[in-house]
């Protein structure tokens, strides 16, 4: 990726961040279904997406279930300001944007949204999803249902991404989303599909923001698969911890920051320092909410424990007392794609990574049931 396409980005999020400020409209938004209650449209620029069937009971139509296999590529995202889900079981909705409050809350939104599209759009893998069997397809319904989540590899030779959201585009799984056995390692074993309203919960998803990749822990998504499979929208409340954020530059802006760096320190290292940072709200330990610090070159430079306790050093982040999260909610809008297989040489790919196959199982999970 470029240096300039990196600072073309982040020009364009700080334009993002002024027209906020000024008060000027934003371009074409989704309606996005941030109550979960699966009754909106997605409207992204000149993609429209109907996924909203109303009326439709398919024992009333009577028509003969097709099973199958439903594969969808994200093709938008964006993170939203409303709170969703109760991530640390305290009884509080969770959204480290949304404790922003307004208007602060607004722009890291548009922000953060600018940073996730870009690198959907511009980064040589795909957020795929993929259900080896579905019970009916037309519904669609099937109670319970495999849902994988992996980087899909692009077949095109030479690559090709201008066809990746054409509802026909074949995907290899990507290695990096496989065990030893060439399993996957990003799953929902029991999703379920009813009238086309779709629910799974604990996966991880990757961000296509840093390096090495930032996987997000997927704790509930919801939303709402097209007839057919044709499209999907969801709404997902996700978390990454601290020592996650730590480990991971921002590769797909170029500013030498870590996530976490970028995170707690906002705007100001990306030349918008109008723009307010976020602070851990996950209390995943339970002595309280931990806090980092930056020195002036937006570094980390110290840290303080949810009991008080001073964590000096600019690595204070890596200490295993700093174990709470942020957390936020995204939506996503996906289009119909196919799934191939595994990337060929898989085997060798992950034999590099240490990985080996020691308990293969009876039946993988890749296959229709």
């Amino acid at each position: 990726m470029g240096l300039a396409w990196k600072r073309a980005r982040v020009l364009a999020a700080a334009s993002i961040w002024v027209a906020v400020a000024c008060g000027s409209e934003p371009g074409p938004q989704a309606d996005v279904d941030a109550d979960l209650d699966a009754d909106a449209d997605q409207v992204t620029g000149d993609r429209d997406v109907d996924l909203d069937r109303g009326e439709n009971d398919t024992d009333e139509r009577g028509h003969e279930p097709r099973p199958g296999p439903l594969t969808a590529v994200v093709a938008t995202a964006a993170l939203l300001e409303e709170r969703v889900c109760d991530i640390d079981g305290d009884g509080v909705l969770d959204n480290a944007i949304a404790n922003l409050g307004s208007p602060g809350a607004t722009m890291v939104a548009l922000f953060m949204t600018t940073l996730v599209q870009g690198t959907i759009t511009e980064y040589d893998y795909r957020l795929v999803m993929h259900m080896p069997w579905v019970d009916d397809l037309v519904g669609p319904d099937d109670p319970d249902t495999v849902a994988i989540v992996f980087q899909g590899v692009d077949l095109d030779a030479p690559a090709d991404p201008a066809d990746d959201f054409s509802g026909t585009e074949p995907f290899y799984a990507r290695w990096n989303a496989l065990d030893g056995c060439g399993e996957p390692l990003h799953v929902m074993q029991h999703a379920s599909i009813t009238r086309g309203a779709f629910e799974g919960e604990g996966v991880t998803i990757p961000l296509f923001v840093g390096d090495p990749q930032i996987w997000s822990h997927l704790v509930r998504v919801e939303g709402r698969v097209a007839p057919g499979g044709s499209g999907m929208e969801m709404v997902a409340c996700i978390y990454n911890t601290i020592l996650e954020l730590g480990g991971s530059a921002i590769e797909s802006i170029g500013t030498g920051l870590t996530a976490l760096e970028g995170l707690v320190g906002g705007g100001e290292g990306m030349g918008v320092p109008t723009v307010q940072g976020l602070a851990p709200d996950l209390d995943l330990d339970g002595d309280g909410l931990e806090r980092v610090f930056l020195d002036e070159s937006s570094h980390v430079e110290s840290c303080i424990d949810g009991d008080g306790t001073v964590i000096a050093g600019n690595d204070c982040w890596s200490d295993p007392r700093m174990a709470d999260g942020f957390s936020f909610v995204m939506s996503m809008e996906a289009t119909s794609a196919v799934y191939a297989d595994l990337q060929p040489g898989w085997e060798e790919l992950v034999a590099a990574d240490g990985r080996t196959c020691t308990d293969p199982p009876e039946q993988s999970l890749w296959t229709p049931r």
